[in-house]
C-alpha cells in the first residue's frame, strides 16, 4: 500500500508540474496577441 501511495504522490506532482507547464505555455501565446490587438 505504501508503494502505491508514493506513487500517487508522484502523479500529483507530476499533473501539478504538466499544469503549471501549459498555463505558462497559454500565458506565453496570450500575451503577444493582446499586445497586437492593442497596437
Amino acid at each position: 500500500m505504501s508503494n502505491d501511495s508514493v506513487l500517487l504522490q508522484e502523479l500529483d506532482k507530476l499533473e501539478q508540474n504538466d499544469l503549471k507547464k501549459v498555463a505558462a505555455l497559454w500565458n506565453l501565446t496570450k500575451l503577444p496577441y493582446k499586445e497586437k490587438i492593442k497596437t
